[in-house]
């Protein structure tokens, strides 16, 4: 079986931007791999975990059957989740997926976290109901109330990325920053270049290409909320939406 190899993660600064990257390779010619920050979130890019590229080469993985080789430990308890319950899941029971292995060292070493709280604000009802749901909670809840707000462009503006995907991500990420002044909680809006990696439609992979970028800054994040697009009643495996069956 083909197989990608990611590189050792690694830290880029400039121009007040702070970059997670690291070198995939395989059968094509190398590629960086990167996730975008400002630069005062730097010290929460997590160097220590391969998660967030893991995460990013998912679905491309599942489609054509390709190995994970990483260099860099991967937290077990995700590769437990990945290797013992989603990738068979999808692998076995879609015509569109096949089953790929993770060979990693692995760790379930803690890393130490600034303990926020984060969900995602894309204007839409999901958000919305994740939002309201974690603000003004009950004084024994505080550890899980909202402290931060986030805003990616790992494919919704835009499934394949480059540079129009871009323009969108930044003319959106406008109206973020005003919900979030009005919620009065910080904005941390992430760039990433996967999209343009795995050339796959945003739909059928949405949940797990956001929660790459959450893992990109998992010194950051003690808990993070995902809004779920259908309700618990409508399961079933959809090769062409994920919402249909991420909890």
């Amino acid at each position: 079986m083909n197989e990608l190899t990611i590189g050792r993660p690694y830290i880029t600064e400039t121009e007040g931007k702070a970059r997670l990257c690291s070198m995939i390779t395989g059968e094509q010619a190398p590629y960086e791999m990167w996730f975008e920050v400002d630069a005062s979130y730097k010290p929460y890019l997590c160097t220590e975990r391969a998660d967030a590229f893991v995460l990013a080469l998912l679905f491309y993985c599942l489609k054509h059957g390709y190995n994970i080789q990483s260099e860099t430990a991967v937290s077990k308890q995700l590769y437990y989740k990945l290797t013992f319950e989603y990738i068979p899941t999808l692998g076995n029971h879609t015509e569109v997926f096949q089953p790929f292995q993770i060979l990693a060292p692995l760790t379930s070493e803690k890393l130490s976290s600034a303990g926020a709280v984060g969900t995602g604000v894309s204007g839409g009802v999901d958000s919305f109901f994740s939002i309201l749901k974690h603000l003004n909670m009950n004084p024994e809840m505080a550890d899980y109330e909202l402290t931060h707000l986030t805003f990616f462009n790992t494919g919704s503006h835009g499934d394949f990325g480059g540079e129009e995907a871009r323009k969108l991500f930044i003319e959106r990420q406008k109206r973020a920053q005003q919900l979030a002044d009005e919620l009065k909680l910080p904005l941390i809006s992430v760039d990433t270049n996967i999209s343009e990696f795995i050339q796959m439609p945003f739909l059928p992979t949405f949940s797990i290409r956001n929660l790459s970028a959450v893992l990109a800054l998992q010194k950051l994040f003690a808990r993070y909320y995902f809004s779920s697009g259908e309700p618990v009643f409508c399961f079933h495996l959809d090769a062409t939406d994920n919402a249909t069956y991420d909890l």
